[in-house]
């Protein structure tokens, strides 16, 4: 069973991700390894981010980071 931080460090690597990828979005469009890596390797639960600016992807980056730390404190609640 996948425990609440296993679940919490893996959504907050896969949105640094899509930032990542919202960030380069010029070279997404010319590079093929990028769009492969979009596609094929990003979970698709993340590729409905496509509206989302990426201001919004670092709100949601920040608060997952701070759900992770109270997590390891202590304080976290469902």
């Amino acid at each position: 069973m996948v425990s609440d931080k296993e679940r919490l460090e893996e959504a907050l690597r896969w949105l640094k991700e899509v930032k990542r990828l919202k960030q380069d979005k010029e070279r997404l469009y010319s590079n093929s390894f990028l769009q492969g890596y979009k596609q094929y390797i990003i979970p698709h639960k993340y590729h409905d981010m496509e509206g989302v600016s990426e201001d919004e992807v670092d709100k949601i980056i920040q608060r997952y980071e701070r759900d992770l730390e109270d997590l390891e404190t202590g304080n976290f609640q469902k």
